[in-house]
């Protein structure tokens, strides 16, 4: 590690006023950077002042952090809080949550969703709605118009718990433009980063609220009308005779899937549900396409694993999550509450955070 004794680290930034940094800040910037040779830092950092050792772990990521708190009890007390911090900066619903088993991995998520569209924009989500709505749907449509549709989703939110100034937002945003959404995840896209960041931080917050899921597993469509590969072209790859357990993938879109004995009406396949303006009754498409099922698993370290419970029978996780493929089941080989359905099941598990 260099640091120079009585000046900058090599390589920091100039300190306000055009300045050189203090030394102080010099041995700052210096140990964090060389934080990834920990036996050869962690003594050094250690015997700095509480105040100084926090100001260092501020300027580590996630993965210099996790190496840091296998190091020794004070130094996973040093890096917790180092996240802990991070977290309640930039994520700010997290706030308001109770502790979280995988605050690193919800860090590790926040990096990856900033490394593709940076930090989160000072601009309210609503000022990217217009730019949403065309790229979407090809068209200008209001807020309102919207919220006719998804109002009972939102009900259904704020029913389980959700307060209805986060549940408004992400119902109208997340449930409406999912392939626009996906697409500017996958291409660092920042037009709609105001949106994206919202979504992500109000699911990591519920999820650490999260209540027992009323399903112990969700189903959707894989393709056809409202399938997942109509949401995100990633999940292509489940589509074809080659899937087999234990392939993994990243999704990009946000993740919206149903377990209800509605969606299996029929046992021809899984059946879409098609909302009717201001609540009126809804009715389930049936679509000629395989079905995933995810998994439900306790949280852990590594994150949560089961889609979030976003109200009624209704579960939801974010962008950026990891899928892993654990069974593929032929058409008529299983069951859905109780009918043998004629489409091929592919099984999933997921981690997000």
């Amino acid at each position: 590690m260099e640091t120079r004794p009585s000046g900058a680290a090599a390589g920091a930034e100039p300190a306000p006023g055009g300045g050189a940094p203090n030394d102080a800040e010099g041995i700052v910037v210096g140990v964090a950077h060389d934080l990834s040779a920990v036996s050869l830092t962690t003594a050094l950092l250690l015997e700095l002042p509480l105040e100084l050792q926090q100001r260092v772990a501020s300027f580590c990521r996630a993965a210099q952090l996790a190496r840091l708190a296998g190091c020794s009890a004070a130094c996973a007390r040093l890096s917790a809080h180092a996240v802990r911090a991070a977290l309640h900066e930039r994520r700010p619903e997290l706030c308001r949550c109770p502790p979280s088993p995988c605050a690193l991995a919800e860090l590790l998520s926040l990096e990856r969703l900033e490394a593709r569209l940076g930090p989160r924009p000072a601009r309210p989500w609503a000022s990217e709605w217009d730019a949403l709505t065309k790229a979407s749907m090809g068209v200008s449509v209001s807020i309102d118009a919207v919220e006719a549709f998804v109002r009972p989703l939102i009900d259904a939110a704020v029913a389980i718990g959700w307060r209805e100034e986060v549940a408004r937002p992400s119902m109208l945003v997340g449930f409406s433009h999912r392939h626009a959404l996906a697409d500017a995840v996958r291409d660092g896209r920042r037009e709609f980063a105001a949106s994206l960041h919202l979504l992500c931080d109000v699911i990591g917050a519920q999820g650490r609220r999260m209540p027992p899921a009323r399903a112990a597993r969700f189903y959707r469509n894989l393709t056809g009308e409202g399938g997942l590969c109509s949401d995100d072209a990633t999940w292509g790859v489940l589509c074809g005779e080659g899937v087999r357990p234990g392939l993994t993938f990243t999704s990009f879109t946000i993740v919206i899937a149903d377990g209800s004995a509605r969606n299996f009406e029929s046992e021809r396949g899984y059946g879409v549900l098609a909302l009717e303006a201001h609540g009126a009754a809804a009715s389930y498409i049936c679509q000629d396409s395989d079905v995933v099922a995810f998994e439900s698993a306790p949280s852990d370290s590594e994150g949560h694993h089961a889609l979030l419970p976003t109200g009624g029978d209704s579960g939801a996780m974010p962008p950026l999550s990891t899928i892993r493929v654990v069974r593929v089941d032929a058409p008529g080989e299983w069951e859905a509450f109780g009918k043998v359905v004629q489409q091929k099941l592919i099984t999933v598990a997921v981690t997000w955070a």
